[in-house]
């Protein structure tokens, strides 16, 4: 019998890989009345990824990751109820086509999208931006 040899990852390729297999296919779009953006799960799953890298650290001038706690009463999977945590998908300004990962190194300020997640399971909750909304209020993306 002969051995298999295993490619040796770093935690963070693990990780990221782990997340892509639990997010659902799909997209966030957060355009409402024609104003706003839209995110494939890839750059989703990549700013929820930055934000569990962080651990229980918070960066930016906003301290992200940082609660949710829905004010707003948004329809969101039940498995997240508690815990959630929200992080900016990318910050401004950004270049398209491509978009940029709110990077765990920065101190500019957050464009208005945001990836939810529940902190103790890790699981993906959904996408939500102030595109639309009154005041500082969010509205869930599609």
């Amino acid at each position: 019998m002969s051995r298999v040899a295993l490619p040796v990852m770093r935690p963070g390729v693990i990780l990221t890989l782990l997340l892509a297999a639990i997010l659902v296919a799909g997209q966030c779009n957060c355009v409402f009345g024609g104003k706003g953006n839209s995110y494939t799960m890839v750059e989703a799953n990549a700013a929820v990824a930055d934000a569990l890298s962080l651990g229980t650290a918070q960066v930016g001038t906003q301290r992200y990751p940082h609660n949710f706690g829905n004010l707003e009463k948004l329809a969101l999977p039940p498995n997240c109820a508690g815990n959630m945590k929200e992080f900016p998908v990318l910050r401004l300004p950004h270049p398209r086509p491509s978009p940029q990962v709110y990077s765990a190194n920065t101190t500019t300020f957050p464009g208005p999208d945001r990836v939810v997640y529940h902190r103790g399971t890790n699981a993906f909750c959904g996408c939500i931006t102030h595109t639309s909304a009154k005041g500082n209020s969010f509205v869930k993306c599609n």
